[in-house]
């Protein structure tokens, strides 16, 4: 490779925005500009990892190889990376998988003394739809694993032969709303990732006790690793990745949920020998996203905060493990109730952004709007008799309340990777959906969804409905 620049970086949070601006930069001026988009993704999962793990400085060169560029990371950390591997309707936390997707060759080489470089090829040979690059169809989970040791956190959660001395204890985790966790898991890597970021820029003051953030990836990678396992013993990870899309060229405009990922799931988590110790794991994730959540509302981080069915299914999941580590029996999900109490303190409602509601409010059409917390913020009086509702009395209520039941978890999944990701595949498409009546009958309507900024990089929503004869 004929190296034509380089950066060096220190590892704190802004050199992953360094790093784009600069392969960007390096990209223009050799021609490649049609390479830009694919290597600030790529770059940015890198840097940012070697940020949060290796903890050193970096750098960053960029050259040209024949056809193409080939761009490099190297840091004084010896410890290899490891490919990550989630489920099929990830979108986000797949790391170095994001990077296999997108590059024509992708590696990781120790370095002389020490410390280690992960490069990655772009020749333009790559290009996949947005559909496929999010749902990873096309990632071919063979090669990689010749070079990346996907197994190795599912080979943690193998049960042993039964009767061992040694043999690990076992949590059930009964009937799991798959796609609502799936949205969890999503959501926990990011904040937690930025939990990290923020703690290494904000130290613990004095007398402050904070989560063990290490402890609190342990238990994520066990939920993951588990729910993982799960879904390819039940065929549903290969049929995820490859399958649910339509066979017309032309995408149905009718929502509905993907049909070969299950909707609850029996997970079985094996925890290692001494489990009585482990709920020290899943009290920390808890306690840690907890810390991140109160972050969030107060607009400390970039993400928003969960939405409350993401919170209750992932306390669910903890207090499930705490609870059985300690020899009490399963209970299954039961779905979010409403009066949520126990540990998870009451948070406060965070503030609406400021925008001009007059729009939708004083509207002759069928209109809503709904802010980044999921609520209701305005609703047009057609909008509101159409739905059986007061305006009154349906604005600063969820949007689930419009949302028939078995359509809730996966609007909220969505919803959720939509926060997570700032990607949708719904944002300015027609589409077909029920929508829930007061008397608790369903309308049929077209449903066409616009995004409008507001205040301090806060969103509205914009929703207009028109009844389907």
């Amino acid at each position: 490779m004929k190296v034509e620049d380089r950066l060096r970086l220190p590892p704190s949070p802004e050199s992953a925005g360094r790093a784009r601006a600069f392969v960007t930069s390096v990209l223009m001026q050799l021609g490649r500009a049609d390479l830009a988009d694919a290597a600030q993704l790529a770059v940015s999962e890198i840097v940012a990892n070697a940020v949060l793990h290796a903890r050193t400085h970096m750098e960053v060169a960029v050259g040209r190889t024949d056809g193409g560029v080939r761009i490099e990371v190297s840091d004084d950390n010896p410890t290899l990376p490891a490919l990550r591997e989630y489920g099929g309707y990830a979108t986000t936390g797949r790391g170095l998988g994001v990077v296999a997707m997108l590059a024509a060759e992708l590696g990781v080489e120790q370095r002389v003394p020490i410390g280690k470089r992960v490069w990655f090829v772009l020749d333009g040979s790559q290009e996949r739809s947005d559909a496929e690059t999010e749902l990873g169809v096309g990632w071919d989970l063979g090669a990689l694993a010749e070079a990346w040791d996907l197994d190795e956190l599912l080979t943690e959660v193998t049960p042993r032969a039964a009767g061992g001395a040694s043999a690990p204890s076992v949590a059930m985790l009964l009937g799991l709303p798959v796609r609502l966790w799936l949205a969890a898991q999503e959501h926990h890597d990011a904040v937690l990732r930025e939990l990290g970021f923020y703690r290494r820029e904000h130290p613990a003051r004095e007398g402050q006790v904070r989560a063990d953030w290490g402890e609190a990836k342990q238990a994520e990678a066990l939920f993951a690793a588990a729910v993982e396992h799960a879904l390819t013993r039940a065929g549903a990870r290969t049929d995820a990745r490859a399958g649910d899309r339509s066979p017309s060229p032309e995408p149905s405009r009718h929502l509905a949920p993907p049909s070969r990922t299950p909707d609850v799931l029996d997970v079985e988590l094996v925890l290692r020998p001494g489990a009585a110790a482990q709920h020290e794991l899943f009290a920390a994730l808890q306690d840690a996203l907890d810390e991140a959540e109160d972050l969030a509302a107060d607009d400390r981080l970039l993400l928003r905060p969960a939405l409350p069915e993401i919170v209750a299914v992932r306390d669910w999941c903890c207090e499930q493990v705490i609870a059985q580590s300690r020899g009490v029996a399963p209970t299954p999900w039961a779905g979010r109730r409403e009066d949520l109490t126990g540990r998870r303190k009451q948070r406060r409602a965070a503030t609406l952004p400021q925008w001009d509601d007059a729009l939708v409010r004083k509207s002759t059409r069928c209109l809503l709007a709904a802010d980044d917390g999921n609520r209701l913020v305005a609703v047009s009086r057609p909008a509101a008799e159409l739905l059986g509702w007061d305006v009154d009395d349906l604005v600063g209520r969820r949007v689930v309340t419009i949302i028939p039941p078995h359509l809730r978890e996966v609007h909220v999944a969505g919803f959720t990777r939509h926060l997570t990701t700032g990607k949708s595949h719904v944002l300015g498409v027609p589409l077909i959906v029920p929508a829930l009546h007061a008397d608790g009958h369903e309308l049929i309507c077209e449903l066409l969804i616009e995004r409008a900024p507001a205040s301090a990089g806060r969103a509205v929503y914009i929703a207009s409905l028109t009844p389907q004869e």
